[in-house]
């Protein structure tokens, strides 16, 4: 084969591989779907001018995809929005993002979007099925003094960077339980946070038996009730299975920990955050790990199941099964001070730092969201974290480089069009000398 063939041949090569990295970029930005949705939307959900109206409606639109809910205005419901799985409004392994951010466009600036839960007097709840994650949106309550949550069904949920809570008039803020209220179910659960302001947090059942694993990770936000990796009503109740909690930030103003009884493994890792009142491990099997974060104003530290709790009479009379060790890992007060916080039965403590100086904290709780009757839902550009306000670059940065197997391609592609690209030259060079030189 002549030289000209063969590079024609290998730029035709070329002309192939530009056209899959066009599609894979494509294809990559074609398979998130988007619905929007706020009060009064009439539409399909596919633009804001054609938002729809109702949420289990816009989940039942990406069971199938997984994709965006793009809250463009004040949504309300003000009554049971349960996801089921068997009414086909699941979306299985594929994940729902909840968001009022969309590309440049942030409505909680524009029109004044918020997920408003609960109307007045009402009070609501919303109950998951699949996988969510919530992020850059405001979260609003409003009505009695009923707690209202979003119960995740033991799924994989994650409340995101950007949350804003806030409350009117007698309503707590939003609260968060992993698995179900009160019923017995065999389900693991895994919740992550980020930001946002919350009444109480179970990564469990709130009240009754519950069967499976759970994981609770808090990056940020602030706390006004409970943080429990189990359940919160009743020490009597017990999860039959292993717990994990790792704190690496926030503010915590009541009891932390795991509330009721974990049957199985129970790992407690606190990286930082800052605690106001009491750390609570009530596992058969608890180890604390305390890596960081301001324990000053921590009341006491209890570790172990009571016996007042204890069920079974085999384990009351075989201490083996029990076991708690608290790991003092790193910490910047008083470690002599913080030792004698703890208490329980039989606990193993291992100090691997000096520690330094006790000094108290501010007892006062850190500024919340003002709450009244006169609070109205808007949403000002103030409220909108300083991350926020970047989302557009930030987020154009993640579409080019988030992929690494596509971006793989392309340098791949680049450099074989550069490369052909020199051949080529040189060929032409060559051809033209050839053509220049008098025949011999």
């Amino acid at each position: 084969m002549s030289l000209g063939k063969t590079i024609r041949w290998m730029m035709a090569i070329v002309c192939v591989i530009l056209v899959f990295v066009s599609s894979a970029f494509v294809s990559q930005g074609a398979t998130e779907k988007t619905v929007y949705l706020r009060d009064g939307g009439n539409g399909d959900g596919s633009s804001y001018e054609r938002a729809i109206g109702d949420f289990k409606s816009a989940v039942r639109l990406l069971a199938d995809s997984g994709g965006r809910i793009v809250i463009c205005g004040k949504y309300t419901f003000n009554r049971l929005i349960a996801l089921s799985e068997q009414s086909g409004t699941a979306n299985g392994n594929r994940t729902i993002t909840v968001t009022s951010v969309d590309g440049d466009k942030d409505y909680r600036i524009t029109d004044n979007a918020a997920l408003c839960v609960g109307d007045n007097e009402t009070s609501a709840n919303i109950v998951l099925a699949g996988n969510f994650v919530f992020e850059k949106m405001n979260i609003i309550t409003n009505g009695s003094e009923t707690p209202r949550a979003i119960i995740c069904g033991g799924n994989k949920t994650v409340f995101g960077e950007g949350i804003i809570c806030k409350k009117i008039g007698n309503a707590p803020h939003i609260s968060v339980v992993g698995i179900t209220l009160s019923d017995s179910v065999d389900k693991s659960g895994k919740i992550t946070i980020e930001s946002g302001t919350y009444n109480y947090v179970c990564a469990g059942n709130r009240n009754g038996i519950h069967k499976g694993d759970t994981t609770l990770t808090i990056n940020g936000g602030t706390f006004e009730g409970f943080v429990s990796v189990s359940g919160i009503e009743d020490e009597k109740n017990i999860q039959n299975g292993d717990a994990e909690l790792t704190i690496n930030g926030g503010s915590f103003l009541n009891s932390v920990g795991a509330l009721t009884e974990v049957s199985g493994e129970l790992s407690v890792v606190i990286n930082g955050g800052t605690f106001r009142k009491s750390i609570v491990a009530l596992g058969r099997k608890n180890v604390i790990d305390i890596n960081g974060g301001t324990l000053q104003n921590v009341e006491v530290i209890r570790v172990g199941v009571s016996d007042a709790a204890d069920t079974d009479d085999n384990d009351k009379n075989n201490n083996k099964n029990y076991s708690s060790t608290v790991n003092i890992n790193n910490y910047t007060g008083d470690v002599d001070k913080l030792v004698s916080k703890i208490q329980g039965t039989d606990v193993k403590i291992n100090i691997k730092t000096e520690g330094g100086s006790d000094i108290e904290t501010n007892q006062n709780p850190p500024t919340t969201t003002p709450s009244g009757d006169d609070e109205p839902l808007t949403t000002t550009p103030e409220d909108v974290e300083e991350n926020d306000k970047t989302v557009p670059e930030k987020e154009a940065r993640t579409y080019l480089l988030g992929n690494k197997e596509n971006t793989v391609v392309a340098c791949v592609a680049l450099g074989g069009v550069v490369f052909l690209a020199v051949i080529a030259l040189v060929y032409r060079l060559i051809h033209e000398k050839n053509n220049k030189e008098p025949n011999k």
